[in-house]
């Protein structure tokens, strides 16, 4: 069972992180709800979501930004990338490569992200702040969040922010339809927690599986064979 979704980190920044991977999360979840996409309506919804979520103005502006930072990601991203700068208060998750003065971000197909690194604190993790010691952040998975001017950096699993992505869809849905606290919604929620939880095990790289991770799997082979 493959899931692959966008982070909900995007939302609030300039859109889905990978592009393939928001188009199959769409798809997905248009086919659990029975919604069809609809181009213009998720502009507008994108719209209306940076607007509630208090995104606001461009930090910088792109146009400014030193011509061999575009060279850097059209060398390794292609030529057709677009770069733009960070918002206050946005969201952004995807690779990096670190130059100079800057993290570049790519966040979608054609979408680029240019961070000013002293705006960008990496000490929230010992790890992270180690390879930025060492001018070894590109290539690193980052989720870059905005508070006003100022972010914070953390490592990203695209893998398992899929994961927590589509089982929060399905809780909500699943809410709506029998009712928070009755015993349908606990009983199915129990089973989907489950689930999500044997999928997470299962990014987690260990030479042997524990005997927590043989209980999960073995209850969600359980699950899967009382499905119709």
């Amino acid at each position: 069972m493959i899931l692959v979704a966008a982070s909900a980190c995007s939302e609030t920044g300039e859109g889905p992180t990978e592009s393939a991977s928001a188009d199959r999360a769409k798809k997905l979840i248009c086919c659990h709800t029975g919604e069809a996409m609809n181009p213009k309506k998720d502009v507008s919804r994108l719209r209306e979501r940076r607007v509630r979520s208090g995104v606001g103005r461009r930090l910088h502006e792109a146009s400014q930004l030193p011509y061999t930072l575009r060279q850097d990601a059209q060398a390794h991203w292609g030529a057709g990338v677009e770069l733009a700068a960070p918002r206050e208060n946005g969201c952004y998750t995807g690779p990096v490569i670190s130059s100079g003065a800057y993290l570049v971000q790519r966040v979608d197909e054609k979408s680029v992200i240019v961070h000013r690194l002293a705006d960008v604190d990496v000490s929230a993790n010992d790890n992270l702040r180690r390879r930025a010691s060492e001018n070894r952040l590109s290539g690193v998975q980052m989720q870059i969040r905005y508070v006003g001017a100022s972010a914070e950096a953390r490592f990203h699993d695209p893998e398992r922010a899929a994961i927590e992505e589509i089982f929060g869809r399905i809780h909500q849905s699943a809410e709506e339809r029998f009712g928070r606290g009755t015993d349908s919604y606990g009983a199915f929620a129990r089973q989907l927690d489950e689930v999500k939880q044997a999928l997470i095990e299962k990014l987690r790289p260990c030479p042997s599986p524990s005997s927590a991770t043989r209980a999960t799997t073995a209850r969600y082979s359980r699950w899967v064979a009382r499905c119709p």
